[in-house]
């Protein structure tokens, strides 16, 4: 297996850069908030599972290895390594309403899904639960609205997503759900295949998280120019970090070369252990939301503890923090962990 370590340059600068922002307690449930200013749902961390309805496909053949960016057990499984939001992707196949990965349907229908994210709601009910229906085919928004109504999910509009708190989603639900309302944040060029070798390949892992470290940080500056302080945040959404690697069919033809596969991919380059690292050293005035991650049972508990904590410091901190002028070095610095 390739190296998944630091170096120990970058270890003491991680550290170093972490040891200036002071470290509160979590928070498992609803973060704490200024009376003044509530946090905004928008505004709170969370770990979303990519493509959460691969969970449910069964490790098989060629394609299914592509596809498959979950360890298998379903959203009761993903719920309990940490995941707080599940990208959920729907279609008509067969008179029924499925999951699938873009061309891979998953064989299980979406009503089996919110069951099991409604059973463990209710034995979690402390626990704001988000669905983000996304990339749904054959024009079935009014038949997923039916499954989540009658299964008791809080539907947001676009407009109820980007100016509701946390606290007032967590009453309407404990699980809620858009359709869309979602800034992806994609940039197609966060690859680990690639010609010249995969991203675990010791020589390979630093030019490939560099690449992933700039695509982060230019997310999050933009994000903050979408802060309530700013004359742009009536127009702000829900976003997301995109915290894994980006495949097309090249990469796939690549990576079946090397005999891998997106979960060996992301376990091999120890890429959500670096994930939480970028969270330990990223200042705490910087505002996070859906923290988007392949294979959340590595390091899922701990990336979800990181950001609980970082909602309790940034809800302590003054609004002048979150400027859009106060984002632009802190962020640019992180830059030099890889």
């Amino acid at each position: 297996m390739a190296q998944r370590g630091f170096s120990l340059a970058t270890v003491l600068l991680i550290a170093a850069v972490a040891a200036a922002v002071p470290v509160a307690a979590t928070s498992t449930t609803a973060p704490a908030t200024r009376a003044s200013s509530p946090l905004l749902l928008r505004e709170v961390g969370m770990i979303m599972a990519h493509d959460a309805g691969t969970s449910y496909l069964p490790e098989g053949p060629f394609i299914d290895h592509w596809a498959k960016t979950q360890p298998s057990g379903g959203f009761g499984a993903l719920l309990d390594c940490g995941a707080r939001a599940l990208d959920v992707r729907s279609e008509l196949h067969g008179g029924r309403i499925i999951m699938h990965h873009g061309a891979i349907p998953v064989p299980t229908t979406l009503e089996t899904g919110i069951d099991d994210v409604m059973r463990w709601s209710k034995a979690n009910p402390d626990e704001l639960v988000y669905l983000y229906m996304s990339h749904d085919k054959n024009h079935i928004d009014a038949n997923i609205t039916d499954i989540l109504k009658r299964a008791g999910v809080a539907i947001l509009s676009c407009g109820e997503s980007q100016s509701i708190a946390f606290e007032d989603a967590l009453k309407r639900g404990p699980v809620i759900a858009t359709l869309g309302c979602m800034q992806e944040n994609y940039d197609p060029a966060v690859l680990c295949e690639e010609v010249e070798g995969p991203c675990w390949r010791a020589e390979y892992l630093k030019s490939r998280f560099a690449r992933l470290v700039k695509y982060f940080n230019a997310t999050l500056q933009q994000a903050g120019h979408f802060n309530r302080d700013n004359e742009n945040v009536n127009t702000a959404s829900l976003w997301m970090l995109q915290a894994h690697w980006q495949y097309d069919a090249a990469a796939i033809a690549l990576g079946t070369l090397e005999g891998s596969t997106v979960i060996k991919d992301n376990t091999k380059s120890g890429m959500n252990d670096f994930v939480a690292k970028f969270l330990r050293a990223l200042p705490a005035v910087h505002k996070l939301n859906i923290v988007e991650l392949d294979n959340v049972c590595v390091a899922g508990a701990e990336i979800r503890t990181l950001l609980g904590a970082r909602d309790m410091r940034t809800s302590n901190s003054e609004p002048s923090v979150h400027s859009k002028h106060s984002l632009r070095l802190p962020v640019e610095s992180i830059s030099a962990i890889v």
